[in-house]
């Protein structure tokens, strides 16, 4: 074993990890280049010797290799440049035009290299601006999608609202009201979800909701200045959540249904 060997042994035993000389990285990084050579494989030699340049780690070394085998920059640099065009960050492309001015000083003709590195800088930013003009398109339609659930939940609400009016059921004698509250029972037992837990001369109350969608109802007996008025209050279970919408349709349709339940049974002067 060879002293740099040894040494580097005896670093893992002490510290659990081996430390890498930079110039025993920078002479394994040279044979793999070298190796490359060997087997005509020029992209491999080129993609190892820039990545030398991107990382700055002394490039002026690799220049011999450069001349000594100008198919690396004829064949691998335009093979590894065509092939990585889609991936080629803009990060990247400054990089490697800045690698380029570097190898143009020191006589390399590069002109195609650079010629390639710009054609796919427009296209990274043709592509960039297409995902942009998509990115914005979609969200136009979704900013114009939400206006439209804006405007049908602000429809829901004044129809929900002139629903619960419609409901109100004023009557002008107190034997009317009477049996327009009777009645009220009985719409509340055939349409609420829940059992009636209160029932007195002026409220009716079911229990209150427990499952999405059920039903909760209230109806008071209100004193007015000449006369009583019938108020229906009605809860569905989930008005304020995702299932909002089916259920202000429910309140709607059940508050429409109310007076007319009332009016099959008693002559109502509205």
């Amino acid at each position: 074993m060879s002293p740099r060997l040894t040494i580097a042994f005896i670093t893992l035993l002490v510290t659990g990890c081996i430390q890498t000389s930079p110039m025993m990285s920078d002479k394994n990084h040279m044979d793999i280049i070298k190796n490359f050579i060997s087997h005509e494989r020029w992209r491999g030699a080129f993609t190892n010797i820039e990545r030398r340049f991107l990382l700055a780690d002394n490039p002026s070394k690799s220049f011999p290799l450069l001349s000594q085998h100008p198919q690396i920059l004829i064949e691998g640099a335009v093979d590894a440049y065509e092939r990585g065009c889609e991936y080629q960050a803009k990060s990247i492309a400054e990089k490697r035009l800045k690698m380029l001015s570097t190898l143009e000083q020191e006589g390399f003709m590069v002109h195609n290299l650079r010629s390639i590195i710009t054609r796919c800088e427009k296209e990274r930013a043709g592509r960039d601006a297409t995902q942009e003009e998509e990115r914005r398109k979609q969200l136009a339609i979704a900013e114009e999608k939400r206006q439209i659930e804006k405007q049908r939940e602000l429809a829901r609400l004044l129809e929900l609202q002139d629903a619960k009016d419609g409901a109100l059921i004023v009557c002008n004698t107190p034997q009317l009201c009477q049996k327009v509250f009777s009645l009220a029972q009985i719409f509340v037992h055939e349409n609420a979800s829940k059992k009636i837990q209160i029932a007195t001369e002026t409220i009716i109350e079911t229990y209150n909701p427990t499952e999405v969608f059920d039903i909760g109802m209230t109806v008071y007996r209100l004193p007015r200045d000449s006369t009583e008025a019938i108020a229906l209050n009605i809860n569905c279970k989930g008005s304020n959540g995702p299932n909002k919408a089916t259920c202000q349709l429910q309140e709607i349709e059940l508050y429409r249904q109310f007076k007319p339940f009332i009016r099959g049974f008693v002559s109502l002067d509205l």
